[in-house]
């Protein structure tokens, strides 16, 4: 079991301070998704590039990134499932082995993975796991932090087996709407992701006004002691 903890700062719009935005990763060798939450495959996609829709996430792609099955060598291999990580995926559960199903691959070019709905988790299942992947978290256009395979592996090397693929866990202390996986070199391939049902906490326009007139009637107050 391998824990990691990258920390960014995010600018805050109505303030002028700062505040540390932790994620935290782990991956590990058993066991994948958490209990409870939304569990994706990919198994309904149609194979190629094309812009897609599944369990509310929207799918796009960039350069040779695309929905893939099976291996083509110096192209993409399947992730490899082992220590029942792939139990919650698919009907039956995905068996321990080569990954027989669709999946994504990012090649060198992106994936681009859209939630209809702010997230603070998120799992995939992880393979041949380099030093050239990156999976980088947006809130809207804000980047929060960037993740490598060597946040992963410590020597990621590309392995195509059992030692280079591991089930990786991201939580968040707040809310991110976009994930996008990135390779620079014929790589990162991914299958059965996992995130929260937590919807982003947006005031309703009641507490809104509420609020502005509560700031109305303190600066009126401050107005009459001056």
């Amino acid at each position: 079991m391998k824990n990691f903890l990258l920390t960014s700062a995010l600018a805050l719009g109505l303030t002028s301070g700062l505040f540390a935005l932790p994620i935290s990763i782990e991956s590990s060798d058993t066991g994948g998704a958490a209990t409870g939450a939304v569990f994706v495959n990919f198994d309904t996609l149609a194979l190629g590039n094309a812009n897609q829709s599944v369990s509310g996430v929207n799918l796009s792609f960039t350069g040779n990134a695309k929905v893939v099955q099976g291996l083509v060598v110096n192209q993409y291999a399947p992730p490899f499932l082992s220590g029942d990580n792939g139990i919650g995926f698919g009907a039956p559960d995905q068996v321990n082995g080569a990954d027989a199903t669709r999946y994504l691959s990012a090649g060198t070019g992106s994936v681009s993975l859209a939630f209809e709905s702010g997230q603070k988790y998120f799992g995939l299942l992880w393979g041949s796991v380099d030093t050239f992947n990156s999976l980088m978290f947006y809130d809207g256009m804000t980047l929060l932090g960037t993740f490598t395979g060597a946040d992963v592996i410590a020597l990621a090397n590309g392995n195509q087996g059992l030692v280079g693929t591991t089930y990786v866990t991201f939580n968040s202390e707040v809310f991110f709407n976009k994930i996008v996986a990135t390779s620079t070199t014929n790589s990162f391939e991914f299958d059965n992701i996992a995130f929260d049902i937590k919807q982003r906490n947006v005031p309703d326009s009641a507490s809104t006004v509420a609020l502005l007139g509560l700031g109305l009637v303190g600066l009126a107050a401050l107005r009459r002691k001056l």
